[in-house]
């Protein structure tokens, strides 16, 4: 062809490529281009013998061999060769236009390439950002791309693709003009599926309230059925208290103390026959007030001695204390000396109580000792009890807190079983403390079976009631503890069901409703924590208990108390199991601290401290940390961390709670765990005794748990069924807030802290019909104070080894 035209290489190259290869509207163009800008100006026939115009052709060579499908000429107008000619000729066209005239200068085949392959890329990126961007959006986006594309501003970026990215994995964030666009995409993506979130959340709500809506409903119909009358509920509540007053117990107390313990009105005219031994105390440490009180007690106690020999009077003379002078001291003892000579009564030999005190401070302002003296009447010039231990060594002691108990009067004194010593407290002191001391020892079985003892108190009318309240609930607390459990006879610690008693909940067949002391009581706390704090059905559900209110009134006043004697008047025994106790909060610890520069592990989530707060974060191995970024110490108190949002609740078989991944297990060790009642934080053994002595009852039951019959003690309840709490994650882009950080641990739930320093919580209600304490949600709490030095972090889950 170049001899039969008498043309060089190139030009037939070019003119053979425009013959055969190249489509006859981009030849058309292509020929209108070179007429008005002139070939010597416009291009190199090379550009057009390579082949650039060419079906087929493509400029993914060498280093760009990946992107050759996207870089190649195909044929078909409605393919993407089609539209990259076209975009290619009138890319080479503008950049020719946009030159100055003298600058401007032919294209070389070389540059043609970089402008082919910047067009191929260009379309690839605008397909990838079509497929992405709303079609009312793309028409703008592809326009302005456009514009930008012919004057030469992306051929950098895209060529940059070119060279470090294979099409599988091109961003249009790395095209600098395309990212503005294709983030605003993805954001608007976001908010997309945070709305729908929002919306299903706001679906799931309004369903769950009208689930919730419908079981109150039901509820209530059920109640105005078959709830019993006031009068009913009152009857029953006496039977039940009475049935536990009685219980053979009341009646024991009651003969015990008629046979052992005589409380006498100082009013009343003491005509008792005395025994064979009586000591007569006076306990005159704080001198009485009231001259007639103390000058009628002498009288008794003279009319006590004068009966018998083995009839003595033992009486503890005044000390100095703060609220009195030594003056005062002196003269009371000198009145005491006077009242025993004007009622015929010696001052006998005096006994020096002696005490130690090895734990006592420098300001300890206790005496050391306290003179006591045993008076006899006159009449009588010998007494056994003058050959008494105590009397023969004039000392008692020393003893560390010494109990009247301990102090020995009847060692050395011939006493035979078949002689009664009677214990006469003439003047208690304001906590009657010798007549627990004297019902300590009657309690003794083995005292008892040495000798047969018995208790008179002169005691103020005012006192009386009291006295003998505190007197038969200890001796009922002694039968209920050491004689009941051990008695076949012994009857049910629960009134039995009878056909006329109240239902409860169970056979009534409420889902939501409780009932307390026979009333209904609407389940407030369980159902708002199904909602968001502060939502539209949080509100719903507080309209919800007013309506119940208004028909059914507020439930019993939770904090009433029953004078019933029981064991739960006592303190929790904490001598047992090794004398190990539940964790003391009020501490403070110390845990290793890091620079917060050392902290640059990825976080899966952080909540930013306020207000002199921590910030709490959450690394990617699960690892809980407090951070402290201000300048000074941050002292952090015990209390909720964070709570675990919303979720659900499951019943299943929990072999070990350490290995539950998918949920939180209610699930306690021991009585001493920790639980959170009221928002407060005590031992379940705590909550137990509190709960029994406001509401009146024997027991309380732990649900899930077994109980044996002796104590509060959890048993072992492994493989068996309890309540998990399933939290729900926390959504991609969801905002991290205090009362859903915890569902940051969403499937890796054994590995939220449990130790000594930080630790799962539950916060629990309490249910009286039946009696038992029921979990409501799982918190996460900080159990000690702690100390976060400036600018450091702390490891919480770490502090197992502290």
């Amino acid at each position: 062809m170049a001899k039969a035209f008498q043309i060089g290489k190139q030009e037939s190259d070019a003119l053979f490529a425009l013959a055969t290869a190249v489509p006859e509207p981009i030849c058309s163009e292509l020929q209108q281009l070179v007429t008005t800008r002139g070939m010597s100006r416009f291009l190199n026939h090379d550009v057009i013998g390579k082949g650039t115009f060419s079906t087929g052709f493509s400029s993914g060579i060498g280093p760009a061999e990946s992107w050759s499908e996207a870089l190649t000429n195909l044929p078909g107008d409605l393919q993407l060769a089609t539209r990259l000619v076209k975009l290619y000729l009138a890319r080479l066209a503008g950049d020719h236009d946009n030159t100055p005239a003298p600058l401007r200068k032919a294209v070389s085949f070389k540059d043609a390439i970089k402008v082919h392959q910047s067009c191929g890329v260009f379309l690839f990126m605008m397909a990838k950002l079509q497929s992405i961007a709303p079609e009312k959006e793309f028409e703008g986006m592809r326009n302005d791309l456009l514009n930008q594309f012919k004057c030469g501003l992306l051929d950098a970026d895209l060529l940059h693709c070119v060279d470090q990215q294979v099409p599988a994995n091109a961003e249009l964030l790395s095209v600098g003009a395309m990212r503005p666009f294709a983030m605003k995409i993805e954001k608007g993506k976001v908010e997309d599926r945070e709305n729908q979130a929002k919306e299903l959340e706001k679906q799931v709500a309004t369903a769950n309230l009208a689930h919730v809506k419908a079981m109150i409903a039901a509820d209530i119909e059920i109640l105005r059925a078959k709830l019993p009358g006031k009068s009913h509920v009152a009857a029953e509540h006496a039977l039940d208290l009475k049935y536990l007053k009685d219980r053979k117990g009341r009646k024991y107390a009651e003969d015990f103390m008629a046979k052992n313990v005589l409380l006498i009105p100082v009013s009343e005219d003491m005509n008792t026959a005395m025994p064979a031994y009586c000591v007569a105390a006076m306990d005159m440490t704080l001198y009485p007030a009231g001259a007639n009180y103390v000058k009628n007690a002498f009288g008794v106690l003279s009319s006590v001695t004068a009966m018998s020999p083995c009839h003595c009077g033992f009486i503890m003379l005044p000390v100095l204390q703060k609220q009195t002078t030594d003056v005062a001291r002196i003269k009371h003892r000198r009145t005491i000396e006077d009242y025993l000579i004007k009622n015929n009564m010696s001052y006998g030999q005096e006994v020096a109580v002696l005490y130690n005190k090895p734990d006592s401070t420098s300001r300890d302002g206790r005496p050391m000792s306290q003179v006591c003296v045993l008076t006899l009447h006159t009449s009588y010039s010998e007494s056994s009890w003058q050959e008494s231990e105590t009397v023969t060594s004039g000392r008692v002691g020393p003893y560390p807190l010494i109990k009247i108990s301990d102090m020995g009067v009847l060692t050395g004194i011939d006493v035979k079983p078949t002689d009664k010593v009677v214990w006469f407290d003439i003047i208690p002191n304001r906590l009657a403390e010798f007549a627990r001391a004297a019902l300590e020892n009657l309690l003794d079985g083995a005292a008892r079976s040495k000798v047969a003892m018995q208790y008179v108190g002169l005691v103020k009318e005012d006192k009386l009631t009291e006295l003998r309240s505190t007197l038969e609930s200890r001796i009922y607390d002694h039968w209920e503890t050491c004689l009941y459990d051990n008695n076949a006879d012994s009857p049910p610690k629960e009134r039995p069901p009878t056909s006329t008693a109240a239902p409860t909940a169970e056979t009534m067949g409420l889902s939501l409703v409780a009932l307390t002391r026979g009333k209904p009581t609407f389940p407030l706390s369980v159902l708002l924590g199904r909602f968001q704090n502060d939502s539209p059905e949080q509100e719903e559900v507080k309209q919800l208990q007013k309506q119940f209110l208004e028909e059914f009134g507020e439930a019993g006043d939770p904090t009433a108390r029953t004078t019933t004697p029981s064991r739960a008047h006592g303190v929790c025994d904490y001598t047992v199991d090794e004398g190990l106790k539940p964790l003391d909060t009020s501490r403070t610890v110390n845990l290793t601290a890091i620079p917060v520069a050392s902290f640059t592990g990825e976080r899966l989530g952080a909540l930013p401290g306020r207000a002199g707060k921590p910030t709490l974060a959450l690394d990617k191995d699960f690892h809980l940390w407090l951070v402290n970024s201000s300048n000074e110490e941050m002292e952090v108190t015990a209390g909720e961390l964070f709570g675990f949002g919303t979720g659900s609740y499951n019943t299943q078989v929990v072999t070990r709670e350490a290995e539950e991944t998918n949920g939180l297990a209610w699930r306690l060790s021991s009585d001493r765990a920790l639980v959170v009642f009221e928002k407060e934080p005590m031992a379940l053994c705590e909550l137990l005794r509190k709960l029994t002595v406001e509401n009146g009852l024997a027991d309380m039951n732990v649900e899930y748990h077994a109980m044996t019959p002796k104590m509060w003690e959890l048993s072992s309840l492994t493989s068996q069924k309890t309540c998990i709490f399933k939290p729900n994650a926390l959504g991609d882009g969801a905002e991290v807030k205090k009362a859903t950080f915890g569902g940051l641990f969403a499937n890796n739930f054994q590995k939220v802290p449990r130790n000594p320093v930080a630790s799962v919580m539950w916060e629990v209600q309490s249910m009286s019909s039946p009696p038992k304490v029921m979990p409501l949600k799982p918190k996460f709490y900080l159990l000690a104070t702690l100390k976060v030095p400036a600018v450091s972090c702390v490891d919480l889950t770490a502090a197992a080894t502290v």
